[in-house]
Protein backbone atom coordinates (compact mmCIF):
# COMPACT_ATOMS: atom_id res chain seq x y z
CA UNK A 1 0.00 0.00 0.00
CA UNK A 2 1.56 3.42 -0.86
CA UNK A 3 2.46 5.21 2.13
CA UNK A 4 -0.10 8.56 2.39
CA UNK A 5 1.68 12.12 2.21
CA UNK A 6 1.93 14.99 4.63
CA UNK A 7 -0.55 17.87 4.30
CA UNK A 8 0.76 21.38 3.64
CA UNK A 9 -1.83 22.81 5.90
CA UNK A 10 -1.08 20.08 8.62
CA UNK A 11 1.74 22.77 10.53
CA UNK A 12 -0.14 25.37 10.16
CA UNK A 13 -3.10 24.00 12.12
CA UNK A 14 -0.31 22.89 14.91
CA UNK A 15 1.14 26.36 14.88
CA UNK A 16 -2.67 28.22 15.61
CA UNK A 17 -3.63 25.50 18.14
CA UNK A 18 0.25 26.29 20.25
CA UNK A 19 -1.21 29.98 19.79
CA UNK A 20 -4.23 29.48 21.59
CA UNK A 21 -2.56 27.35 24.24
CA UNK A 22 -0.47 29.79 24.98
CA UNK A 23 -3.00 32.42 24.86
CA UNK A 24 -4.95 30.73 27.47
CA UNK A 25 -1.86 30.23 29.94
CA UNK A 26 0.26 32.97 29.53
CA UNK A 27 4.17 32.31 30.05
CA UNK A 28 6.14 33.90 32.73
CA UNK A 29 8.39 37.14 31.34
CA UNK A 30 9.94 38.29 34.63
CA UNK A 31 12.89 36.09 33.78
CA UNK A 32 13.57 37.47 30.48
CA UNK A 33 16.64 39.75 31.06
CA UNK A 34 18.97 40.55 29.30
CA UNK A 35 21.61 39.11 31.21
CA UNK A 36 19.84 35.95 31.42
CA UNK A 37 19.53 35.71 27.06
CA UNK A 38 22.36 33.74 26.91
CA UNK A 39 21.76 31.36 29.18
CA UNK A 40 17.90 31.06 28.15
CA UNK A 41 19.31 30.91 24.73
CA UNK A 42 21.17 28.10 25.14
CA UNK A 43 18.47 26.13 26.86
CA UNK A 44 16.45 27.03 23.79
CA UNK A 45 18.85 25.71 21.62
CA UNK A 46 19.14 22.19 23.85
CA UNK A 47 15.35 21.79 24.03
CA UNK A 48 15.33 22.54 19.94
CA UNK A 49 17.35 19.66 19.35
CA UNK A 50 15.60 17.58 22.02
CA UNK A 51 12.60 18.15 20.22
CA UNK A 52 14.23 17.35 17.00
CA UNK A 53 15.46 14.04 18.13
CA UNK A 54 11.33 13.16 19.49
CA UNK A 55 10.61 14.34 16.13
CA UNK A 56 12.87 12.36 14.12
CA UNK A 57 11.66 9.31 16.29
CA UNK A 58 8.39 10.01 15.81
CA UNK A 59 8.59 9.91 12.28
CA UNK A 60 10.70 6.96 12.35
CA UNK A 61 7.50 5.22 14.58
CA UNK A 62 5.28 6.66 12.70
CA UNK A 63 7.25 5.21 9.28
CA UNK A 64 7.34 1.70 11.29
CA UNK A 65 3.60 2.19 11.82
CA UNK A 66 2.71 2.85 8.20
CA UNK A 67 4.64 0.15 6.72
CA UNK A 68 3.26 -2.37 9.34
CA UNK A 69 -0.08 -1.21 8.81
CA UNK A 70 0.49 -1.77 5.25
CA UNK A 71 2.04 -4.92 5.57
CA UNK A 72 -1.00 -5.82 7.56
CA UNK A 73 -3.52 -4.99 5.09
CA UNK A 74 -1.13 -6.39 2.09
CA UNK A 75 -1.47 -9.65 3.94
CA UNK A 76 -5.03 -9.42 5.15
CA UNK A 77 -6.39 -8.68 1.23
CA UNK A 78 -3.69 -10.99 -0.86
CA UNK A 79 -4.05 -13.91 2.11
CA UNK A 80 -5.07 -17.29 0.53
CA UNK A 81 -7.81 -17.37 3.20
CA UNK A 82 -10.86 -15.57 2.89
CA UNK A 83 -11.51 -13.25 6.06
CA UNK A 84 -14.14 -11.36 7.72
CA UNK A 85 -15.95 -10.12 10.73
CA UNK A 86 -18.87 -10.03 11.46
CA UNK A 87 -21.37 -9.10 14.21
CA UNK A 88 -23.88 -11.02 16.54
CA UNK A 89 -26.36 -11.13 13.87
CA UNK A 90 -23.86 -12.08 10.87
CA UNK A 91 -23.76 -8.31 9.57
CA UNK A 92 -20.57 -8.65 7.47
CA UNK A 93 -18.32 -5.36 9.32
CA UNK A 94 -15.34 -5.91 7.34
CA UNK A 95 -13.74 -8.32 4.59
CA UNK A 96 -11.05 -9.00 2.57
CA UNK A 97 -10.11 -8.87 -0.82
CA UNK A 98 -10.08 -13.39 -0.62
CA UNK A 99 -13.45 -13.71 0.69
CA UNK A 100 -14.55 -10.78 -2.06
CA UNK A 101 -13.26 -12.70 -5.07
CA UNK A 102 -14.30 -16.19 -3.91
CA UNK A 103 -18.20 -14.63 -3.68
CA UNK A 104 -17.30 -12.74 -7.28
CA UNK A 105 -18.63 -9.58 -5.56
CA UNK A 106 -17.04 -6.23 -5.21
CA UNK A 107 -15.54 -5.82 -1.33
CA UNK A 108 -17.86 -2.36 -0.81
CA UNK A 109 -20.59 -5.09 -1.84
CA UNK A 110 -20.10 -6.86 1.37
CA UNK A 111 -19.68 -4.69 4.28
CA UNK A 112 -22.90 -4.20 5.90
CA UNK A 113 -24.85 -6.92 3.95
CA UNK A 114 -25.68 -10.26 6.24
CA UNK A 115 -23.87 -13.10 5.78
CA UNK A 116 -26.88 -15.48 5.78
CA UNK A 117 -27.20 -13.78 1.70
CA UNK A 118 -24.33 -15.48 0.59
CA UNK A 119 -24.26 -18.90 2.45
CA UNK A 120 -26.62 -21.74 1.22
CA UNK A 121 -30.05 -21.99 3.20
CA UNK A 122 -29.05 -25.68 4.13
CA UNK A 123 -26.73 -24.27 6.29
CA UNK A 124 -28.14 -21.17 8.10
CA UNK A 125 -29.67 -23.19 11.21
CA UNK A 126 -25.58 -23.96 11.58
CA UNK A 127 -24.69 -20.44 10.73
CA UNK A 128 -27.17 -19.39 13.58
CA UNK A 129 -26.05 -21.77 16.39
CA UNK A 130 -22.39 -20.84 15.25
CA UNK A 131 -23.25 -16.71 15.81
CA UNK A 132 -25.24 -17.20 19.40
CA UNK A 133 -22.40 -19.61 20.41
CA UNK A 134 -20.55 -18.27 23.56
CA UNK A 135 -18.00 -19.46 23.59
CA UNK A 136 -15.67 -16.81 25.28
CA UNK A 137 -12.18 -17.78 24.87
CA UNK A 138 -12.48 -21.08 24.63
CA UNK A 139 -11.74 -21.76 21.35
CA UNK A 140 -11.90 -22.20 17.43
CA UNK A 141 -15.54 -23.47 15.60
CA UNK A 142 -15.14 -24.92 12.86
CA UNK A 143 -18.43 -25.23 10.31
CA UNK A 144 -18.26 -26.99 7.11
CA UNK A 145 -21.73 -25.32 4.60
CA UNK A 146 -21.99 -24.53 1.16
CA UNK A 147 -21.71 -20.66 0.15
CA UNK A 148 -23.38 -18.91 -3.17
CA UNK A 149 -21.33 -16.80 -5.24
CA UNK A 150 -22.80 -14.24 -7.10
CA UNK A 151 -24.00 -15.49 -10.35
CA UNK A 152 -25.98 -17.86 -8.20
CA UNK A 153 -23.41 -20.68 -8.45
CA UNK A 154 -22.57 -23.25 -5.13
CA UNK A 155 -19.18 -23.89 -3.87
CA UNK A 156 -17.92 -25.96 -0.70
CA UNK A 157 -16.14 -23.70 2.14
CA UNK A 158 -14.97 -24.26 5.54
CA UNK A 159 -15.56 -21.52 7.98
CA UNK A 160 -13.18 -21.12 11.29
CA UNK A 161 -14.81 -18.41 13.65
CA UNK A 162 -13.51 -16.79 16.49
CA UNK A 163 -14.54 -14.14 18.68
CA UNK A 164 -13.35 -10.93 19.43
CA UNK A 165 -13.86 -9.96 23.05
CA UNK A 166 -14.18 -6.64 24.88
CA UNK A 167 -14.90 -6.91 28.60
CA UNK A 168 -13.83 -10.11 28.56
CA UNK A 169 -17.21 -12.12 28.06
CA UNK A 170 -19.58 -9.66 25.35
CA UNK A 171 -18.02 -10.56 22.00
CA UNK A 172 -18.50 -7.16 19.46
CA UNK A 173 -16.84 -9.26 16.25
CA UNK A 174 -16.70 -12.66 15.24
CA UNK A 175 -13.75 -13.02 12.96
CA UNK A 176 -14.40 -15.70 10.61
CA UNK A 177 -11.43 -17.62 8.07
CA UNK A 178 -13.16 -19.01 4.83
CA UNK A 179 -11.52 -21.34 2.82
CA UNK A 180 -13.07 -22.70 -0.36
CA UNK A 181 -12.70 -26.71 0.06
CA UNK A 182 -14.77 -27.39 -3.57
CA UNK A 183 -11.68 -28.54 -4.82
CA UNK A 184 -11.01 -30.98 -1.50
CA UNK A 185 -14.61 -32.11 -1.47
CA UNK A 186 -14.53 -32.86 -5.12
CA UNK A 187 -11.18 -34.92 -4.47
CA UNK A 188 -12.76 -36.32 -1.45
CA UNK A 189 -15.57 -37.55 -3.34
CA UNK A 190 -13.16 -39.00 -5.92
CA UNK A 191 -11.62 -40.76 -3.71
CA UNK A 192 -14.80 -42.02 -2.07
CA UNK A 193 -16.29 -43.21 -5.53
CA UNK A 194 -12.40 -44.43 -6.18
CA UNK A 195 -12.71 -46.63 -2.75
CA UNK A 196 -16.01 -47.95 -3.66
CA UNK A 197 -14.54 -48.97 -7.09
CA UNK A 198 -11.85 -50.19 -5.20
CA UNK A 199 -13.54 -52.53 -2.58
CA UNK A 200 -16.07 -53.60 -5.68
CA UNK A 201 -13.52 -54.56 -7.72
CA UNK A 202 -11.78 -56.64 -4.78
CA UNK A 203 -14.76 -58.44 -3.42
CA UNK A 204 -15.45 -59.46 -7.54
CA UNK A 205 -12.45 -60.46 -8.82
CA UNK A 206 -12.16 -63.81 -9.25
CA UNK A 207 -8.73 -64.27 -7.99
CA UNK A 208 -8.39 -64.76 -4.28
CA UNK A 209 -6.60 -61.21 -3.31
CA UNK A 210 -5.45 -61.18 0.20
CA UNK A 211 -2.75 -59.09 2.31
CA UNK A 212 -0.45 -60.54 4.74
CA UNK A 213 1.42 -58.54 7.26
CA UNK A 214 5.36 -58.88 8.10
CA UNK A 215 4.63 -61.64 10.49
CA UNK A 216 2.80 -63.81 7.50
CA UNK A 217 -0.16 -63.64 9.22
CA UNK A 218 -3.22 -63.06 7.18
CA UNK A 219 -4.88 -59.11 7.48
CA UNK A 220 -7.51 -59.57 4.55
CA UNK A 221 -9.48 -62.12 2.27
CA UNK A 222 -12.18 -61.15 -0.36
CA UNK A 223 -14.81 -63.43 -1.28
CA UNK A 224 -13.08 -65.36 -4.44
CA UNK A 225 -10.71 -67.03 -1.56
CA UNK A 226 -13.62 -68.87 0.14
CA UNK A 227 -14.95 -69.57 -3.35
CA UNK A 228 -11.50 -71.18 -4.76
CA UNK A 229 -10.51 -72.78 -1.51
CA UNK A 230 -13.99 -74.06 0.26
CA UNK A 231 -12.56 -72.11 3.32
CA UNK A 232 -14.60 -69.39 5.24
CA UNK A 233 -12.88 -66.23 5.83
CA UNK A 234 -13.08 -66.17 9.07
CA UNK A 235 -11.38 -69.63 9.32
CA UNK A 236 -8.10 -67.75 7.88
CA UNK A 237 -8.09 -64.22 8.84
CA UNK A 238 -5.31 -63.62 11.52
CA UNK A 239 -4.07 -67.09 11.05
CA UNK A 240 -0.66 -67.71 9.80
CA UNK A 241 -0.08 -67.97 5.41
CA UNK A 242 2.39 -70.65 6.21
CA UNK A 243 0.03 -72.88 7.48
CA UNK A 244 -1.87 -73.00 4.01
CA UNK A 245 1.54 -73.63 1.68
CA UNK A 246 2.19 -76.99 1.09
CA UNK A 247 5.84 -78.24 3.11
CA UNK A 248 7.07 -78.60 0.05
CA UNK A 249 7.04 -75.05 -1.36
CA UNK A 250 7.43 -73.33 2.00
CA UNK A 251 11.30 -72.43 1.49
CA UNK A 252 9.97 -70.85 -2.00
CA UNK A 253 7.26 -68.83 -0.71
CA UNK A 254 9.12 -67.44 2.40
CA UNK A 255 11.70 -66.17 0.25
CA UNK A 256 9.56 -64.15 -2.30
CA UNK A 257 7.71 -62.98 0.54
CA UNK A 258 10.88 -61.52 2.36
CA UNK A 259 11.61 -59.92 -1.38
CA UNK A 260 8.41 -57.84 -1.44
CA UNK A 261 9.15 -56.96 2.30
CA UNK A 262 11.97 -55.78 0.81
CA UNK A 263 10.25 -53.53 -1.48
CA UNK A 264 10.73 -55.53 -4.62
CA UNK A 265 7.31 -55.63 -6.88
CA UNK A 266 6.05 -58.17 -9.53
CA UNK A 267 7.04 -61.15 -8.23
CA UNK A 268 5.82 -64.31 -9.50
CA UNK A 269 5.76 -67.77 -8.24
CA UNK A 270 3.65 -70.89 -8.55
CA UNK A 271 2.69 -72.84 -5.07
CA UNK A 272 0.49 -75.19 -3.74
CA UNK A 273 -2.46 -74.32 -1.50
CA UNK A 274 -4.65 -76.37 0.95
CA UNK A 275 -8.06 -76.94 0.40
CA UNK A 276 -11.21 -77.54 2.47
CA UNK A 277 -10.96 -81.16 1.17
CA UNK A 278 -7.42 -81.89 2.03
CA UNK A 279 -6.40 -81.68 -1.39
CA UNK A 280 -3.60 -78.54 -2.65
CA UNK A 281 -4.67 -76.93 -5.32
CA UNK A 282 -2.17 -75.17 -7.96
CA UNK A 283 -1.86 -71.57 -7.43
CA UNK A 284 0.04 -68.45 -9.48
CA UNK A 285 1.09 -65.53 -7.18
CA UNK A 286 1.68 -61.87 -7.96
CA UNK A 287 3.26 -60.39 -4.71
CA UNK A 288 3.58 -56.66 -4.40
CA UNK A 289 4.67 -54.82 -1.49
CA UNK A 290 1.62 -52.52 0.24
CA UNK A 291 3.31 -49.43 1.54
CA UNK A 292 2.46 -47.29 4.89
CA UNK A 293 3.97 -43.45 5.06
CA UNK A 294 6.08 -44.65 2.92
CA UNK A 295 7.30 -47.72 4.54
CA UNK A 296 6.51 -51.64 3.96
CA UNK A 297 3.48 -52.41 5.95
CA UNK A 298 2.51 -56.28 4.44
CA UNK A 299 2.13 -57.28 1.25
CA UNK A 300 -0.57 -57.65 -1.38
CA UNK A 301 -0.80 -60.92 -3.02
CA UNK A 302 -2.85 -62.10 -5.92
CA UNK A 303 -3.64 -65.96 -6.80
CA UNK A 304 -5.42 -67.69 -9.51
CA UNK A 305 -6.05 -71.06 -9.07
CA UNK A 306 -4.21 -72.89 -12.08
CA UNK A 307 -5.09 -76.12 -10.99
CA UNK A 308 -7.07 -77.01 -14.09
CA UNK A 309 -4.74 -75.20 -16.74
CA UNK A 310 -1.78 -77.82 -15.04
CA UNK A 311 -3.63 -80.67 -15.42
CA UNK A 312 -4.58 -79.80 -18.99
CA UNK A 313 -1.03 -78.65 -19.50
CA UNK A 314 -0.17 -82.24 -18.58
CA UNK A 315 -2.15 -83.65 -20.97
CA UNK A 316 -1.12 -81.79 -23.26
CA UNK A 317 2.18 -82.87 -22.38
CA UNK A 318 1.47 -86.39 -22.83
CA UNK A 319 -0.55 -85.79 -26.02
CA UNK A 320 2.56 -84.01 -27.32
CA UNK A 321 4.64 -86.90 -26.69
CA UNK A 322 2.40 -89.44 -28.18
CA UNK A 323 1.93 -87.38 -31.62
CA UNK A 324 6.02 -87.08 -31.25
CA UNK A 325 6.07 -90.88 -30.96
CA UNK A 326 3.62 -91.19 -33.63
CA UNK A 327 5.36 -89.14 -36.23
CA UNK A 328 8.89 -90.82 -35.34
CA UNK A 329 6.67 -94.31 -36.13
CA UNK A 330 5.33 -93.23 -39.16
CA UNK A 331 8.48 -91.40 -40.08
CA UNK A 332 9.88 -94.79 -40.62
CA UNK A 333 6.85 -96.37 -42.34
CA UNK A 334 7.28 -93.49 -44.92
CA UNK A 335 11.19 -94.35 -44.86
CA UNK A 336 9.99 -97.35 -45.74
CA UNK A 337 7.02 -96.18 -48.23
CA UNK A 338 10.07 -93.94 -49.89
CA UNK A 339 12.29 -97.04 -50.50
CA UNK A 340 9.74 -98.89 -52.19
CA UNK A 341 8.81 -95.90 -53.96
CA UNK A 342 12.67 -95.57 -55.27
CA UNK A 343 12.81 -99.56 -55.71
CA UNK A 344 9.03 -99.49 -57.95
CA UNK A 345 10.49 -96.00 -59.54
CA UNK A 346 13.82 -97.84 -60.31
CA UNK A 347 11.31 -100.96 -62.16
CA UNK A 348 8.99 -98.02 -63.89
CA UNK A 349 11.86 -96.79 -65.28
CA UNK A 350 13.33 -100.16 -66.44
CA UNK A 351 9.63 -100.84 -68.14
CA UNK A 352 9.45 -97.38 -69.26
CA UNK A 353 12.36 -98.17 -71.69
CA UNK A 354 10.87 -101.95 -72.52
CA UNK A 355 7.88 -99.72 -73.18
CA UNK A 356 9.91 -97.19 -75.12
CA UNK A 357 10.76 -100.37 -77.37
CA UNK A 358 7.63 -102.03 -77.60
CA UNK A 359 5.67 -98.44 -78.67
CA UNK A 360 9.16 -97.66 -81.63
CA UNK A 361 8.58 -101.66 -82.42
CA UNK A 362 4.64 -100.63 -82.66
CA UNK A 363 5.13 -97.85 -84.74
CA UNK A 364 6.81 -99.16 -87.26
CA UNK A 365 3.92 -101.85 -86.89
CA UNK A 366 0.98 -99.36 -87.50
CA UNK A 367 3.25 -97.77 -90.32
CA UNK A 368 2.79 -101.35 -91.83
CA UNK A 369 -1.15 -101.92 -90.90
CA UNK A 370 -1.74 -98.06 -92.06
CA UNK A 371 0.10 -99.01 -95.49
CA UNK A 372 -2.01 -102.74 -95.33
CA UNK A 373 -5.36 -100.76 -94.48
CA UNK A 374 -4.51 -98.29 -97.64
CA UNK A 375 -4.03 -101.68 -99.80
CA UNK A 376 -6.92 -103.11 -98.38
CA UNK A 377 -9.77 -99.89 -98.64
CA UNK A 378 -7.66 -99.82 -102.66
CA UNK A 379 -9.35 -103.62 -102.63
CA UNK A 380 -12.35 -102.82 -101.10
CA UNK A 381 -13.38 -99.69 -103.46
CA UNK A 382 -12.34 -102.23 -106.32
CA UNK A 383 -14.89 -104.78 -104.46
CA UNK A 384 -17.24 -102.39 -104.42
CA UNK A 385 -17.27 -100.96 -108.07
CA UNK A 386 -17.01 -104.99 -109.38
CA UNK A 387 -20.04 -105.29 -107.36
CA UNK A 388 -21.74 -102.67 -108.56
CA UNK A 389 -20.99 -103.23 -111.86
CA UNK A 390 -22.35 -106.70 -110.61
CA UNK A 391 -25.65 -105.65 -109.85
CA UNK A 392 -25.69 -103.62 -113.12
CA UNK A 393 -25.13 -106.98 -115.16
CA UNK A 394 -27.55 -108.55 -113.03
CA UNK A 395 -30.18 -106.17 -113.54
CA UNK A 396 -30.05 -105.81 -117.63
CA UNK A 397 -30.13 -109.44 -117.72
CA UNK A 398 -33.13 -109.81 -115.74
CA UNK A 399 -34.68 -106.69 -117.25
CA UNK A 400 -33.63 -107.35 -121.02
CA UNK A 401 -33.68 -111.77 -120.75
CA UNK A 402 -36.07 -112.93 -117.70
CA UNK A 403 -38.58 -110.57 -117.08
CA UNK A 404 -39.17 -111.35 -121.37
CA UNK A 405 -39.85 -114.71 -121.45
CA UNK A 406 -41.69 -114.85 -118.14
CA UNK A 407 -44.17 -112.33 -119.91
CA UNK A 408 -43.55 -115.15 -122.68
CA UNK A 409 -44.94 -117.56 -120.76
CA UNK A 410 -48.02 -116.02 -119.43
CA UNK A 411 -49.34 -115.84 -122.82
CA UNK A 412 -48.68 -119.36 -123.54
CA UNK A 413 -51.71 -120.09 -121.78
CA UNK A 414 -51.73 -120.76 -118.02
CA UNK A 415 -53.83 -121.49 -115.94
CA UNK A 416 -55.25 -117.97 -113.49
CA UNK A 417 -53.33 -119.52 -110.63
CA UNK A 418 -50.19 -119.92 -112.46
CA UNK A 419 -50.56 -116.53 -114.23
CA UNK A 420 -50.62 -115.12 -110.56
CA UNK A 421 -47.55 -116.88 -109.79
CA UNK A 422 -45.75 -115.60 -112.76
CA UNK A 423 -46.65 -111.89 -112.48
CA UNK A 424 -45.62 -112.03 -109.06
CA UNK A 425 -42.56 -113.72 -110.04
CA UNK A 426 -41.91 -110.71 -112.24
CA UNK A 427 -42.99 -108.37 -109.65
CA UNK A 428 -40.42 -109.21 -107.29
CA UNK A 429 -37.93 -109.56 -110.03
CA UNK A 430 -38.19 -106.15 -110.88
CA UNK A 431 -38.39 -105.15 -107.15
CA UNK A 432 -35.22 -107.06 -106.28
CA UNK A 433 -34.07 -105.01 -108.93
CA UNK A 434 -35.07 -101.58 -107.65
CA UNK A 435 -33.81 -99.26 -105.11
CA UNK A 436 -36.56 -100.23 -102.61
CA UNK A 437 -34.98 -103.64 -102.18
CA UNK A 438 -31.90 -102.17 -101.72
CA UNK A 439 -33.43 -100.19 -98.84
CA UNK A 440 -35.13 -102.91 -97.30
CA UNK A 441 -31.74 -104.77 -97.58
CA UNK A 442 -30.02 -101.99 -95.24
CA UNK A 443 -28.14 -102.86 -92.07
CA UNK A 444 -30.67 -100.07 -90.76
CA UNK A 445 -33.70 -102.58 -90.91
CA UNK A 446 -31.88 -106.34 -90.74
CA UNK A 447 -34.71 -107.54 -92.06
CA UNK A 448 -34.62 -111.54 -93.41
CA UNK A 449 -34.85 -112.41 -96.52
CA UNK A 450 -38.29 -114.24 -95.65
CA UNK A 451 -39.30 -110.58 -94.26
CA UNK A 452 -38.28 -108.80 -97.18
CA UNK A 453 -40.03 -111.43 -99.57
CA UNK A 454 -43.58 -111.13 -97.60
CA UNK A 455 -42.39 -107.04 -97.48
CA UNK A 456 -42.71 -106.63 -101.33
CA UNK A 457 -45.60 -108.75 -101.38
CA UNK A 458 -47.62 -106.50 -99.27
CA UNK A 459 -46.34 -103.35 -101.19
CA UNK A 460 -47.69 -104.74 -104.37
CA UNK A 461 -51.19 -105.23 -102.22
CA UNK A 462 -51.28 -108.94 -101.28
CA UNK A 463 -53.81 -110.26 -98.59
CA UNK A 464 -52.28 -112.28 -95.70
CA UNK A 465 -54.07 -115.08 -97.37
CA UNK A 466 -53.04 -114.55 -100.89
CA UNK A 467 -49.12 -114.49 -99.13
CA UNK A 468 -49.79 -117.73 -97.36
CA UNK A 469 -50.95 -119.55 -100.41
CA UNK A 470 -47.67 -118.33 -102.78
CA UNK A 471 -45.19 -119.02 -100.04
CA UNK A 472 -46.99 -122.52 -98.68
CA UNK A 473 -47.16 -121.07 -95.47
CA UNK A 474 -49.95 -120.90 -92.42
CA UNK A 475 -51.36 -117.23 -91.79
CA UNK A 476 -49.80 -117.83 -88.59
CA UNK A 477 -46.52 -117.44 -90.27
CA UNK A 478 -47.35 -114.36 -92.10
CA UNK A 479 -48.65 -112.45 -89.10
CA UNK A 480 -45.40 -113.45 -87.52
CA UNK A 481 -43.77 -111.37 -90.45
CA UNK A 482 -45.97 -108.80 -90.48
CA UNK A 483 -45.61 -108.15 -86.57
CA UNK A 484 -41.71 -108.60 -87.44
CA UNK A 485 -41.62 -105.96 -90.20
CA UNK A 486 -43.55 -103.34 -88.31
CA UNK A 487 -41.40 -103.71 -85.05
CA UNK A 488 -38.03 -103.59 -87.69
CA UNK A 489 -39.14 -100.54 -89.30
CA UNK A 490 -40.14 -98.65 -86.36
CA UNK A 491 -44.05 -98.31 -86.77
CA UNK A 492 -45.11 -100.96 -84.38
CA UNK A 493 -47.85 -99.93 -81.78
CA UNK A 494 -48.88 -96.90 -84.09
CA UNK A 495 -52.00 -96.91 -86.54
CA UNK A 496 -49.95 -96.75 -89.02
CA UNK A 497 -50.98 -98.69 -92.63
CA UNK A 498 -48.00 -101.10 -93.36
CA UNK A 499 -48.92 -100.85 -97.04
CA UNK A 500 -48.59 -97.25 -97.05
CA UNK A 501 -45.47 -96.77 -95.19
CA UNK A 502 -43.64 -99.35 -96.90
CA UNK A 503 -44.92 -97.25 -100.00
CA UNK A 504 -43.38 -94.43 -98.64
CA UNK A 505 -39.67 -96.34 -98.45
Amino acid sequence: MKKPTRDPTESQELRRIAKERLQVSPSDDSELRSENFPSILQELRVHQIELEIQNEELRRTQNELEDSRDQYFDLYDQAPVGYLSTDARGIILQANLTIANMLALPRGNLVGRSLYLFVARDYHKALLDLLKSRTGDSGKQTLAIEMIRQDGSLFHAQVESAPKLVNYDLPLQIRMAVVDVTERKRAENQLSQSQGRYRRLIETMPDAIFTLLPDGAIASLNPAFEKITGFTRDDWLGRNFWDLLHPHDLGMAKKVIHNALAGKGGIAEEARILSSTGDYLIFYFILEPEFDFGKVAGVWVVGRDITERKMYERALHDSRDNLEAEVHRRTLELSQANKALRDGLEKRKQAAAELHEQKTELEFKTLELEEANTALRVLMRRGEEDREELENAITQQTHRLLVPRLQGLLESGLEQNQQRAVRLLISQLKHITSSFAQRLNSPKFRLTPREIQVAMMIREGLASKEIAEVLNVSGDTVATYRHNIRRKIGILGHKVSLSSRLSEL
